[in-house]
């Protein structure tokens, strides 16, 4: 029985304390301190900023950005720090630091802090800041610049300051010199082109005229491509036999160049009537009778026959010579 009314009695005062505790709420109140309220120029004043409210309510504490007033600067803001009370833990504190500086002389006023507790705006006392400037002491004499102060490094530290451009320099050299000596000593495998067998000239025209004489052209009425196989045929005998451009030139200029060249007449004739026959057959659709194609063909083969006759013969007498050239430098050595 005793001990069921001692617990009673526990119960009832630990209820009581409880209910005394919740009941002792407090107002909101913001205050801020300083360490000094007098610096030199560019020196730090460290602002505490406290805030006591009750645990249950909502606290915002200000946003501090770079510059106070226009004479007071933010130089560090800490984070904030939270703590309860010893003997009410329903009596929550805020704390933050503010550090400011100035670099204007004068007596500023560090304005109220606000923190907005549920919902309501507090402010703070403002705060003075005595920023004096440095005095200068007139009776001494201007000291001159000094000069930057030269710095003798020895060998490892210039080498533990520098040792990465010389190894981007050492590996450069060894890069160069291992190109060079790449290049010198490869083996260039020479390649040679297999180069296809030049159709001798004989074959070439002899081939074409052959080719023309089967297609039998002007016997369908083809006149136009008849003449124009001719007259190439014979411009390219020209170039390739006399040496110049025949298969560019007009057939005027062709003749001038051949009666300039000592041809001879008959020749000449023969060339200069199967070009104008191939000109008029192409240009003015001439078309020839059939005795008219038979005949510029058989003129074609006579020219054919003998300018390549005489060209083949100049091939050998320049051979012959290139062979009597190449036996005097082999006994000259």
């Amino acid at each position: 029985m005793r001990s069921v009314i001692k617990n009673i009695i526990v119960f009832v005062a630990a209820w009581l304390m409880i209910a005394n505790i919740q009941a002792q709420t407090i107002e909101p109140a913001v205050s801020v301190s300083q360490d000094t309220n007098v610096i030199r120029l560019g020196e730090q004043v460290t602002i505490t900023v406290n805030v006591i409210t009750n645990a249950s309510d909502t606290v915002v504490l200000p946003q501090f950005k770079d510059t106070v007033t226009e004479h007071i600067e933010v130089a560090e803001v800490l984070p904030p720090d939270t703590s309860y009370d010893d003997e009410n833990i329903t009596i929550k504190e805020f704390t933050q630091k503010i550090k400011v500086t100035s670099f204007d002389s004068g007596v500023w006023v560090m304005p109220p802090v606000p923190v907005v507790v549920n919902g309501d705006t507090l402010q703070s006392d403002p705060l003075m800041i005595i920023v004096q400037s440095v005095d200068a002491d007139t009776t001494k004499p201007i000291k001159p610049i000094v000069a930057p102060y030269q710095v003798h490094l020895t060998f490892l530290e210039w080498l533990k300051l520098y040792w990465y451009w010389i190894a981007l320099g050492v590996g450069i050299i060894l890069l160069i010199i291992g190109v060079i000596y790449y290049l010198k000593n490869r083996k260039t495998e020479t390649v040679e082109e297999e180069k296809e067998p030049e159709i001798p000239l004989d074959e070439q025209i002899w081939s074409r005229i052959n080719t023309l004489e089967q297609q039998k052209l002007w016997q369908s009425g083809n006149y136009k491509e008849y003449y124009s196989q001719i007259s190439e045929i014979l411009r390219f005998l020209l170039e390739k036999t006399l040496y110049f451009n025949a298969l560019e030139l007009p057939t005027t200029d062709i003749v001038k160049h051949l009666r300039y060249q000592g041809l001879d007449n008959a020749k000449l004739q023969q060339i200069k009537h199967i070009l104008t026959v191939s000109d008029l057959a192409k240009y003015a659709k001439e078309q020839p009778i059939a005795s008219e194609n038979e005949m510029v063909l058989v003129q074609l083969k006579n020219i054919v026959k003998d300018l390549l006759e005489e060209y083949n013969k100049q091939l050998e007498i320049q051979k012959q010579k290139e062979e009597t050239q190449k036996n005097t430098n082999s006994e000259t050595k």
